[in-house]
């Protein structure tokens, strides 16, 4: 089947849906510092993770910043994170605005920060490529012609703090 017949089936196959894809669920953060494959669960209990690392660097510093979570008496390393993202836009039509009224929050881009937490390996990118792409082949990231592999890929986009 060539790509325009498989953006076609799966453009009918989105349109006879009659609810909108929504995929939920919670991922039990570890307090112990166990290894990640170690933690992971299989069966009837929840998929856990070991302790999620954001590692930042401050503005003009060569010393890097560290947070645990779930946060454990560490406060400072929170404001510290706070204190180091940018104020965060939304989008609003084709236009991005800042409006800290309707929304405050801030940000760092991918480049600015690095976590240890990884969607593949709790389950998550299998859990939308089995909702939103159910008849699809699936395997690995598509290589040349849509036919090898069809699957849903997540990249580190930034880090949205919420304040």
């Amino acid at each position: 089947m060539d790509s325009s017949a498989q953006l076609q089936k799966l453009r009918e196959t989105v349109l006879r849906q009659q609810v909108a894809f929504c995929c939920g669920g919670t991922i039990p953060i570890s307090s112990s510092d166990e290894n990640l494959f170690t933690s992971l669960v299989h069966g009837d209990e929840p998929i856990g993770t070991a302790p999620v690392i954001i590692r930042w660097d401050g503005p003009n510093e060569k010393s890097g910043r560290k947070l645990r979570l779930p946060p454990l008496d560490q406060a400072e390393e929170v404001q510290q994170l706070l204190a180091d993202c940018k104020p965060a836009s939304f989008g609003v039509g084709s236009k991005e605005v800042l409006d800290e009224t309707y929304r405050k929050a801030a940000k760092l881009d991918n480049t600015e920060f690095s976590s240890n937490f990884s969607p593949y390996d709790c389950g998550i990118i299998d859990a939308i490529g089995q909702t939103l792409l159910p008849q699809m082949t699936g395997g690995g990231k598509q290589v040349g012609d849509l036919k090898d592999h069809l699957c849903v890929v997540a990249e580190l986009y930034k880090l949205n703090v919420s304040v």
